[in-house]
């Protein structure tokens, strides 16, 4: 068995990233036996959804809003958990939502949101268009066939003299102050075909209300989203001075919150890297890869930056702070000029709603020892019962162990191994080190899991179970829990 001192050289090999925890997740992993026996539950992994976090999250984001002297819009975005419990939740909260599919427009009029209060985005075709048209939904339009489609099927609805409402999302938005080359996305409406997008609007006013401008980038730079605003705000006046009555920005998602105890541990985990390829040292990294980083041909690292924005060091308020007062684009806040122009500023923030929602239980089957001498701690579930394929994770595991008198051992550090029968099923391509050797029968618990990992691509290779999903809820200095369909949050 690898030891500790076999395992932590060169430095990045069994660095801690302690993950950062709530006061109430803190409290949850104390509960020893209530985790082993909600673990028990189920032969696969348990997610564990903890729905009054939501309810702090939509408070704080509310109060930020509450600063500025414009009004503001919140929608909880439903993609990144399918659970009803969090629709619920944002319903209790008396937040509107976001919905990117027939289904998702379902579950948020099922838990009882009208659709006034809902916002349609993503590519839509007839049957999501044709439901969000009779719910009188707010609608994002991706793409000039949709607005089309729409203006053909406006008139046949049940209440054809009510203006459906519409966004223009955004394909490419420019800042003023760089030039960058744009990445490419399936969605949005190039700014070169808004032309056409008027002429077309401009015919449906009895019809079609336009309401405003949508884009959605997941920027780590707040100035760059600031960009975006920015550019927003100039085709909101273009708009005005075409004699139309924009009245909303929506600004998307993608706002970072904290995701380590210390997030500077990141920036030294990626340092460290760094080193050892300079080196040409051991990085740690599964099959000797640099996580996304080389030295390019003339002997310098490329793809730091992508690797570095993983670890968010910020959080959403302070993101959407920045981004909305940032001064260096016009000659005062860009809030100003929200506020002075009565826009509704309109958010889809997802991940920030369900930061620290949810964690995830997994059981270990055991471990064994590469031929390289690497530890490979084998995980009883698969890479896509945690999203990994859409989500490396950033944080550690932390580890419970099964038996308070279990053999204690040195230090380890080790990757990860799921139970998928191909060479692919890494949980994560770094190694982790915990306190003592993970036993058969433990659990290795991963941390704000409820945004894109818990069931954001869950399946079952090899007939491996799906993820089971309970409701944890603490009242009273006690904890409870209960199954996802039965949840309702108090009232």
């Amino acid at each position: 068995m690898p030891t500790a001192e076999t395992q932590k050289t060169p430095e990045n090999v069994g660095q801690i990233l302690t993950p950062y925890q709530h006061d109430l997740v803190k409290d949850l992993l104390t509960q020893t036996p209530l985790l082993h026996q909600l673990s028990g539950l189920h032969d696969g992994p348990v997610h564990l959804l903890l729905p009054q976090i939501m309810d702090q999250n939509i408070a704080r984001l509310q109060a930020a809003l509450a600063e500025y002297d414009f009004d503001a819009l919140l929608h909880y975005t439903l993609k990144p958990n399918k659970s009803d419990v969090f629709v619920r939740q944002a319903y209790h909260n008396a937040i509107n939502i976001d919905v990117s599919s027939c289904a998702e427009l379902e579950a948020a009029l099922s838990a009882g949101f009208k659709g006034t209060q809902i916002g349609c985005t993503n590519s839509k075709n007839r049957s999501y268009l044709w439901l969000a048209l009779e719910q009188n939904c707010l609608i994002s339009v991706d793409s000039l066939q949709e607005l089309d489609w729409i203006i053909d099927m406006a008139p046949t609805r049940r209440a054809p003299t009510q203006p459906v409402s519409v966004l223009l999302r955004i394909a490419d938005p420019q800042s003023l102050d760089r030039k960058i080359m744009q990445k490419s996305t399936k969605f949005g409406i190039a700014v070169a075909d808004l032309p056409s997008c008027y002429q077309k609007l401009a015919a449906q006013t009895d019809q079609i209300q336009f309401l405003g401008f949508h884009f959605h980038f997941s920027n780590p730079s707040a100035d760059l989203q600031a960009g975006y605003l920015e550019h927003a705000l100039r085709l909101t006046e273009e708009a005005f001075a075409l004699g139309f009555d924009p009245q909303i920005i929506d600004i998307g998602g993608g706002y970072r919150d904290q995701l380590l105890e210390t997030p500077s541990a990141w920036e030294s985990f990626v340092e460290s890297v760094e080193k050892s390829l300079v080196m040409q040292e051991k990085t740690g990294i599964w099959a000797a890869k640099g996580y996304g980083m080389y030295l390019n041909q003339r002997g310098r690292i490329s793809g730091r930056d992508k690797i570095q924005s993983m670890g968010a060091r910020s959080n959403a308020v302070t993101y959407l702070h920045d981004m909305i007062e940032n001064t260096s684009l016009r000659d005062r806040p860009l809030k100003d000029y929200v506020a002075e122009n009565l826009l509704t500023l309109m958010l889809e923030p997802g991940q920030s709603l369900l930061h620290q929602c949810g964690i995830s239980l997994l059981t270990v089957k055991g471990t064994k020892t590469a031929p390289n001498g690497d530890l490979l701690i084998q995980i009883d579930a698969s890479s896509y019962n945690l999203g990994i394929q859409f989500k490396e994770p950033v944080a550690d595991f932390l580890l419970v162990p099964r038996h308070t008198d279990s053999p204690e051992t040195a230090p380890v550090s080790g990757y990860l191994v799921d139970n998928l029968c191909n060479e692919n099923g890494i949980i994560c391509k770094r190694q982790m080190t915990f306190p003592t050797c993970p036993q058969e029968g433990d659990l290795l618990v991963m941390l704000d899991t409820a945004a894109y990992v818990s069931d954001f691509e869950d399946a079952r290779p090899h007939r491996h179970p799906l993820g089971k999903k309970l409701v944890v809820t603490k009242q009273n200095d006690r904890w409870t829990f209960c199954s996802e369909d039965t949840y309702r949050p108090e009232r």
